[in-house]
Formats: structure tokens, sequence, C-alpha cells
């Protein structure tokens, strides 16, 4: 799954260009230069170690998908995909799943650090209205929809 939703997310940060103008309220998403590993990389870092749920994940995927449709600047690209995932990754564990781990765990494995976890995290709430739960129906779209997709094969 994590290997999946990797290929598929770095996939699509590559064809969305950043946007020209970031708002002052977004730009905390979006970092000034590249990344030392591949998103696709860090997002089975992410599984491993966080020790999350595939379930969070999905969910995760669902928050990133809310966050697009309520902000058109947060589709992902190569410069805000690893932010994003990271906050709507912690919001997901901390919705979903029944142990979790401490705020420092989480920064630490997300490779920033905790005070800025927790902008990311309010921030992306706000951007969510606050809007957590995912219904019966949705969550099994996209739970289908990751698990049928192209890259869905192992190598």
């Amino acid at each position: 799954m994590e290997r999946v939703l990797g290929r598929d997310l770095e996939e699509f940060c590559s064809v969305n260009a950043a946007p020209t103008h970031v708002p002052t309220d977004l730009q905390l998403f979006f970092s000034a230069g590249s990344e030392p590993i591949s998103f696709s990389m860090y997002v089975e870092r992410l599984l491993e170690y966080t020790e999350c749920s595939e379930a969070a994940f999905i969910v995760a995927v669902i928050y990133l998908h809310r966050a697009q449709v309520e902000r058109r600047e947060l589709a992902l690209t190569d410069s805000n995909c690893y932010r994003l995932f990271c906050a709507s990754l912690y919001i997901a564990i901390k919705y979903v799943d029944d142990i979790v781990r401490t705020g420092d765990h989480y920064a630490a494995v997300f490779g920033i650090e905790f005070d800025e976890l927790l902008e990311l995290e309010a921030r992306l709430l706000l951007v969510l209205s606050w809007n957590l739960f995912v219904k019966n129906e949705t969550y099994a779209k996209y739970d289908k929809g990751l698990r049928t997709c192209p890259h869905n094969k192992e190598d």
C-alpha cells in the first residue's frame, strides 16, 4: 500500500506546477529547496516508522483531497507534498488510530520540529474546517481506488 500511495502522490506532484502566488496563510506548507529523498521513499519511511494503520494513510489521502478542493493553491506539487502529507497523516493518525505515539516521535519521523508540526496541523485543520469525519462510502471508494490503481503491482 505505501509503495502504491507514494508513487501515485509523487506522480501527482510532478504534474502540478507550483502556484505563482502562495497566500501568506499557506506558505508554511511550501519548502524552498528540494528534499533529500524521493516522495515515494518518504511515504514508505513514514509507514514503517509511524507504525500507523493503512486506514490512517487512506484517510490522510482523503484529507489531502479535501484540502485541495478547499484551497486550489494546495494542489500537490514537489514543493508542498512533504509538508502537506505530514500534516494530513498526523491528523489522520490522531483521528483514526487507537494507539498514538507522542508528537515528538512523529515530528522526528517526519523530519521536522515539533512546533512546526503543530503549526502545520493547526493550519490544515482550519483549511479542512475541522471536517475530519469520513463516511464509510468515501473511505471504501478511496481504498478501492488505491488498491486498483495501475501502480499496485509488486516489483
